[in-house]
């Protein structure tokens, strides 16, 4: 389960978490207002980039396994559904009873664009999750002016996204440990096994809420607040803001170069 390497501190580890989670919201502002292909990619390349620097790379992406196939599906969807210019027959057509299945060039643009989207969306907020402590997370938030109660909220939430996918990997190994047929039927085998694996897997995700709720209340949660407090900036943390704003330059860059020529 990917979550913080508390005796693993690397480079991303020893930035300020305020850091971190601007960088993190940034890729995903990123990721949700532009569906500019290079810009996704640079964007992309951007976040391994620094999962690899902060030496999460392996972990991340092994704790991907069980996400690759929803991103895979959605990204296929995409591909097979939205029309336009033919590439290529995935079917041929059989005249007059039989239409075939086109694959259109903005198809196959618009599945890799929604799988670079779903990825950006992702891997940022779980190397904040593997290379910051709960408690620093939630005064990173305090401090932009969430409440401490919402704070924790999105903690928790970022924190259970990978207790979420580690769960769906259990599922469905308990699944084809019992012989489920459709689990190995190839990829619409999978996709059927996935949507009967999420039943298991809600009720475990309410159930494992409801235990944090009742701790929380049993250790008085809420009842007073601490004062956040962070330690001073290093040229580590000054380079690191100063990669994130280019990182938002050159999609703005992009954005505005058609104002910039047109008369």
């Amino acid at each position: 389960m990917l979550q913080y390497i508390g005796g693993k501190r690397g480079p991303l580890s020893r930035l300020d978490p305020r850091l971190k989670l601007f960088w993190a919201i940034s890729c995903s502002a990123v990721g949700l207002l532009f569906i500019d292909f290079p810009v996704l990619t640079l964007t992309l390349a951007s976040v391994i980039f620094v999962a690899i620097l902060g030496g999460i790379a392996g972990p991340l992406f092994r704790q991907l396994r069980g996400f690759w196939l929803i991103i895979l599906a959605i990204g296929s969807i995409q591909c097979l559904t939205v029309g336009g210019e033919a590439a290529f027959a995935l079917i041929p057509s059989i005249p007059p009873y039989f239409g075939g299945l086109i694959i259109t060039k903005e198809g196959i643009l618009s599945g890799a664009i929604s799988i670079l989207r779903l990825l950006i969306l992702t891997l940022p907020v779980f190397a904040m999750i593997a290379t910051t402590p709960t408690n620093d997370l939630i005064e990173a938030m305090s401090w932009l002016g969430l409440p401490q109660k919402y704070s924790l909220m999105m903690a928790l939430a970022f924190n259970f996204m990978p207790v979420y996918l580690a769960d769906m990997k259990r599922v469905m190994d308990a699944m084809r440990v019992r012989a489920y047929e459709s689990v190995e039927r190839g990829f619409l085998g999978r996709i059927r096994a996935l949507s009967m694996a999420l039943i298991p897997i809600t009720m475990n995700a309410i159930e494992r809420a409801d235990v944090v709720g009742r701790v929380l209340e049993m250790r008085g949660f809420g009842s007073f607040e601490k004062k956040a407090t962070f330690k001073r900036w290093g040229p580590s943390d000054r380079l690191f803001l100063i990669y994130t704003i280019m990182l938002l330059a050159f999609p703005l860059i992009r954005f505005l170069a058609p104002f910039a020529t047109s008369p």
